[in-house]
């Protein structure tokens, strides 16, 4: 990868100020013949104050870089400190990526380490939440490497990883954050009690199944669709379902789960749900509003200003060139919703013959 490439790639991270690279690109004219005229006219008329428009060159610029060049590593595209957890999701464990995509130079202790990209040989500093098991990456510079390596000074970055960083679900105040938190780790064993109560309590029938298992596949399918789109702490989503809500897999649960109640011939269940919903994962939203600021600092004020946290609009926010990619789909598991819908409604269908 050339200068100009890994420049660029720079802006669209967020390691490089609008202001900067507007400056770098008008000192460079030579970009014309990388670009071709009619995007490099696109780039040197873009606005370089608004947050909006900042936000919708790196994009542009994302999509331009993906489909006319090779980086060669994934590591040129990911931001210089992120969450590194979420990515490696569908993997037994998470050592088995990290060993694959990492060799280990120095070890600070059983969760920090020095570690280089086998494919580009960048160098990050590895820091591991042993609450959230979540994997924080630090992009170094060949100078802070050489600190670590010649005099053991480590950077102070991770120091504290028990618990997220203060501005982590700025601006909540400490009550909210610590409630906010706390049903993060809880929402998926309330998800199981909730589910175990209704197959109980459940009274189906060939009326009742008929007519929520058509809906509950509709959020099967909402689910499946927006995996393909997400990469996980590394890419903000904004192409598929995430051009009309910010949280599709949430909406596809919700939908999922009003069919299987549906199918399931109990309204007091259905305000179980509505409740659980409402109680669980409505904070559960605006505490990962609260990380994605923190993530994408520039790029989601625009994003969040222009799509619904939930239920989405009419009409997609943005066009982009983004595809479905089946490969995320698998590598987060997202088939087990429809073989748990399976399941579910074979549960029921059992019931009503037995009845």
């Amino acid at each position: 990868m050339g200068d100009v490439e890994a420049i660029i790639w720079e802006f669209i991270r967020e390691d490089w100020p609008a202001a900067e690279f507007e400056q770098w690109v008008y000192n460079h004219p030579e970009l014309e013949e990388f670009w071709g005229r009619s995007f490099y006219l696109q780039v040197i008329s873009a606005g370089f104050v608004e947050s909006q428009h900042v936000y919708e060159l790196r994009e542009s610029l994302r999509e331009w870089m993906d489909l006319h060049t090779t980086s060669g590593c994934e590591c040129v595209k990911w931001k210089s400190c992120f969450v590194l957890g979420a990515i490696i999701v569908g993997f037994q464990d998470g050592q088995e990526f990290l060993a694959s995509k990492f060799e280990t130079l120095k070890v600070q202790d059983d969760r920090r380490r020095l570690i280089a990209c086998l494919g580009c040989n960048q160098k990050w500093y590895l820091g591991i939440d042993e609450i959230y098991v979540d994997h924080h990456l630090l992009r170094l510079s060949d100078a802070q490497t050489k600190e670590i390596i010649e005099n053991t000074q480590w950077p102070t970055e991770f120091d504290k990883l028990n618990t997220y960083p203060d501005d982590y679900f700025a601006p909540m105040n400490n009550e909210r954050k610590s409630y906010k938190s706390l049903l993060q780790r809880l929402r998926v064993p309330l998800g199981f009690l909730t589910a175990v109560l209704f197959l109980v309590f459940s009274r189906p029938s060939w009326q009742t199944i008929a007519i929520g298992a058509p809906i509950a596949l509709v959020g099967v399918a909402i689910r499946a669709w927006a995996s393909g789109h997400l990469r996980k702490n590394a890419q903000l989503a904004i192409s598929g379902p995430y051009a009309y809500t910010r949280n599709p897999l949430y909406f596809g649960s919700f939908i999922l789960a009003v069919g299987v109640v549906i199918c399931g011939g109990s309204w007091w269940l259905a305000a179980l749900l509505l409740g659980f919903f409402l109680a669980v994962y409505l904070p559960v939203m605006q505490a990962e509003a609260a990380h994605m600021h923190v993530l994408f600092p520039h790029d989601f004020a625009a994003y969040e200003e222009n799509v619904p946290l939930f239920l989405p609009r009419l009409t997609a926010w943005k066009k982009t060139t983004a595809r479905f990619d089946q490969r995320l789909y698998l590598k987060y598991r997202e088939y087990r919703a429809l073989l748990g819908l399976v399941v579910v409604v074979g549960i029921l269908a059992l019931r009503v013959v037995m009845q």
